[in-house]
């Protein structure tokens, strides 16, 4: 008999509100790093954008060195539109879109969807000019 009191009384487990608090925590902690995280997305959609922008200039530097085509200035801009495709806007002569798909596969961009705009300069130096999002919304470098 003193054995199925024993028994009874070394129960092993949690209570309920042991339970109920440790989710109510859970839920705080969860509440305060959602935010924080949905931050990455977007910095990681940013980060592939510009990193395939300047894929492309690097491309159209070994071009022009190539001499595949020739500034009509001192800078020539390429803009990038929301699938990658690439096209001129000015300051370009001789230019084939077509050529540069041999050195580079077009990409969808992820964040810069209405498009970017990527500078050339003839010492072969480029930069990101500008990108718009969806929404319209133009990000100036």
């Amino acid at each position: 008999m003193f054995k199925l009191m024993n028994k009874q009384r070394n129960k092993k487990g949690f209570t309920l509100i042991e339970l109920i608090v440790v989710i109510a925590i859970l839920g705080i902690l969860a509440m305060i790093a959602i935010p924080r995280f949905s931050g990455f997305t977007d910095r990681a959609k940013i980060g592939n954008d510009e990193q395939y922008a300047a894929i492309v200039g690097n491309s159209l530097v070994v071009m022009l060195a190539s001499e595949d085509f020739s500034l009509t200035g001192t800078t020539a801009d390429f803009s990038i539109d929301g699938d990658g495709n690439v096209t001129n806007s000015a300051g370009v002569t001789n230019f084939e879109p077509g050529d540069l798909v041999k050195l580079v596969n077009p990409t969808h961009l992820q964040y810069y969807t209405g498009g970017m705009v990527v500078q050339i300069t003839e010492t072969g130096e480029h930069e990101i000019v500008s990108g718009t999002v969806l929404n319209g919304a133009t990000t100036t470098y």
